[in-house]
């Protein structure tokens, strides 16, 4: 379709006449001499720097309106109107179609660079005077887009802002996001993109281009939006585990672009974040605390971010299966739970209605019985809103939303029970051991635990510190009596998980003490007795050395083991053994203990395992002793642990524990420790749990068995031995 300049129709006789030939003339010189000049110049401009293409599009379009004025003026033409006219009609002409295509990707580039100038120039008036070339590029921009969409010139409307304008926008925020969210510390970035967003409104007002910008503002805004949440969910690992909660401002501006965004990042969150988790979490080379601590970091922040907890429980369930096999994972978090956090989650504990119920126990049950975490959710019944796409079908919401780092952590163990089981042995554990004992700290515990569970299922616990109470009282009372200062912790054994106790033979001193301890309890309770575990608690010892003394609390083991020493200076270990009514392997590891504390030394060693051990008298040094004796205790086990006869017993049992192990998928030792106990003769023991990991960690160093995060399997083509 062939575009006129003026509508012949629209003229009449001798007017018609003149205003053609000045028609004609004006469109033949737009059409022969101007549009060939302007597409040569277009293609040109694709090949020069940024630098050099806004001044070739400047000067291209300046040519343009100096020569169709300088041939308005050689036809004589005053008329404002006809001149307006004359430089839409050149407009048309020149942009056709392919032309636009083209020079939109010029232009759209000229107007970054605009800005880049103009953000530079907002910088630099606060620092310097403004330099002449950024003044003059910033005039040579203002003129092309005032020659382009200005009412004065070509005014060629919203084609070109589209595919221009509106593009160089997006990519300039784009890149003020990418930068935002970058920097270190992340702090208030959506603010930050909001004010962002403010100056790439001035600057459209400098182009004059407000209008444009302001039509176009709910597009670019949404673009601002989705750019913020793609380049944090770049940095969702870091975020979520590494970050949080220092990162919580994040999240929640993360949270406030996803909502205005209808959801949008919900799958790339989940998919980054796991794709990291695996690479970074979950390997063994991760401890398997610093595992829960990502897993609790997890739950608090994908709630923050996602109150539905949909995110959170897809992130969350691939982390659980996987500490699921860890071997430690059941006492690291009791740990965990009862350790340094204590705090944060007792404030979760007092949250009455968020109790834990499993989730097997839910199906086919209505939400409406579930209790829910929200006093108020009835009469707040017009906020409902559906579960998001992405929410498991059939799977409870309430149940969903009541999860808390509490009920997540205890969700790993599989079962309420189990979680009770153990914190029934850390809780014995705690109240036996005086350097670690704070009973009034576990009341208060248990009391918020019992917010969570029912009264019954914490039954056991509460008779445990009952006892402690009474032991207390016991103490007072007995006091008197004692030749020394006893503090016992007197059990109802019905009640206690079973605690492991080494039986030894305490020296007269000690046993004296005990003894009178017991008279002075017959008396008090006449029908009933005391039975001593000597091997459990702790004794605090004054240790004075060649003039040199320290205060020591140290297991009851250690501390009968030198007080042998205040009989004669030099013990053999045959001897100490035989004094003590110890295990021999166990006298030289307390042996070891006093000589790393530099308080004994090997006086004369046979070889044959009996060495003399005598007290160091020179170059003593007492403050190694300040050391806890558990941690060593502990790294001597591992260390010794598969030389003990209870290994050695267990390889009756090999060549139905491989037949057992080869029909199985792969599985905990806690499961063979089961299996194990089963084994032993009535009134027996059984083997210990780690007694089972050192004879099962023999056979992984005979290459017959392969262990992965804990868990074993039979070795293929691996025969029999």
């Amino acid at each position: 379709m062939k575009v006129r300049l003026m509508d012949r129709n629209s003229l009449s006789g001798d007017e018609c006449e003149q205003s053609m030939i000045v028609v004609n003339a004006v469109e033949e010189f737009v059409t022969e001499t101007i549009v060939p000049r302007f597409k040569l110049w277009v293609k040109k401009m694709s090949t020069v720097n940024r630098v050099t293409r806004t001044e070739m599009i400047h000067r291209a379009l300046m040519v343009v309106v100096d020569s169709i004025k300088e041939k308005l003026d050689e036809l004589n033409v005053s008329d404002v109107q006809f001149q307006r006219r004359t430089f839409r009609y050149a407009g048309s002409v020149l942009f056709t179609p392919e032309v636009c295509l083209e020079f939109s990707k010029l232009l759209e580039g000229a107007l970054k660079f605009c800005y880049v100038i103009w953000e530079s120039n907002e910088w630099i008036e606060s620092h310097e005077k403004i330099t002449a070339g950024v003044v003059n590029k910033l005039n040579q921009t203002s003129f092309i887009t005032d020659v382009l969409f200005g009412e004065e010139f070509m005014s060629l409307g919203s084609s070109l802002i589209a595919s221009s304008f509106v593009p160089a926008c997006a990519d300039i925020l784009n890149e003020l996001t990418r930068r935002t969210c970058t920097a270190s510390p992340r702090r208030n970035v959506l603010k930050i993109m909001e004010s962002n967003l403010k100056k790439l409104s001035e600057w459209s007002d400098l182009l004059h281009l407000h209008k444009a910008f302001t039509e176009n503002y709910a597009f670019l805004k949404s673009c601002m939006e989705k750019s913020l949440i793609f380049h944090l969910i770049k940095q969702i690992y870091d975020i979520v585990i590494v970050e949080y909660p220092d990162s919580a401002d994040v999240v929640d501006d993360l949270r406030t672009a996803m909502l205005n965004q209808n959801g949008y990042g919900r799958t790339e969150i989940v998919n980054i974040l796991l794709e990291g988790i695996h690479k970074r979490l979950l390997h063994v080379g991760i401890g398997t605390t610093d595992i829960l601590q990502g897993y609790a970091n997890s739950v608090e922040c994908l709630r923050r971010l996602d109150p539905t907890c949909v995110i959170m429980h897809r992130v969350c369930s691939v982390i659980r299966a996987y500490i699921k096999q860890r071997p430690d994972t059941v006492r690291c978090i009791i740990t965990y739970i009862t350790g340094p956090k204590r705090q944060e989650l007792g404030e979760q504990l007092t949250q009455r209605k968020n109790v834990i119920v499993d989730e097997e126990e839910l199906s086919g049950i209505n939400d409406e019985l579930v209790p829910g975490t929200d006093d108020n959710e009835e009469i707040m019944w017009w906020k409902w809103e559906p579960d998001p796409p992405d929410a498991e079908p059939g799977q409870s919401r309430r149940f969903r939303q009541n999860a808390d780092v509490f009920n997540m952590l205890v969700s790993v163990y599989g079962s309420k029970e189990l979680f009770v089981k153990e914190y029934r042995q850390l809780l014995a554990e705690r109240l036996t051991k005086s350097w670690n004992r704070d009973p009034n700290f576990e009341h208060r515990y248990l009391e918020l635990l019992k917010l969570r569970f029912s009264e019954g299922e914490l039954q056991q616990c509460d008779v445990m510190l009952k006892d402690m109470r009474d032991s207390e009282r016991i103490d007072r009372f007995v006091s008197k009596s004692l030749p020394f200062p006893i503090s016992a912790r007197i059990i109802s054994s019905f009640f206690w998980p079973k605690i492991d106790d080494e039986k030894f033979k305490p020296p007269a001193a000690l046993q004296a003490g005990l003894d009178a301890y017991r008279c002075a309890f017959e008396s008090y309770k006449a029908s009933r007795t005391l039975e001593w575990l000597t091997g459990v608690g702790c004794i605090e010892m004054d240790i004075e050395c060649d003039g040199a003394a320290v205060s020591v609390v140290v297991p009851s083991t250690h501390a009968v083991v030198i007080m042998l020493f205040l009989q004669k200076e030099s013990w053999s270990v045959d001897d100490i053994t035989s004094e003590l009514g110890m295990d021999k392997r166990n006298v030289r590891k307390y042996l070891d203990w006093w000589r790393n504390s530099g308080l004994l030394s090997i006086a004369q060693s046979d070889g044959s395992g009996s060495d003399v051990w005598q007290l160091v008298t020179t170059g003593l040094r007492l403050d190694r002793l300040r050391a806890e004796p558990e941690a060593d205790e502990e790294s001597s086990d591992d260390e010794s642990g598969e030389d003990t006869a209870a290994v050695d017993a267990l390889e009756q049992y090999w060549t139905y524990t491989r037949s057992f192990m080869a029909s199985q998928e792969p599985i905990k030792p806690e499961r063979l420790h089961t299996i194990f106990k089963m084994f032993s003769s009535p009134g027996q023991q059984g083997p210990s749990l780690d007694t089972v990991i050192a004879f099962l960690q023999r056979k992984v160093k005979l290459n017959l068995l392969s262990c992965t995060n804990g868990l074993y399997k039979v070795v293929k083509d691996s025969a029999p031995r």
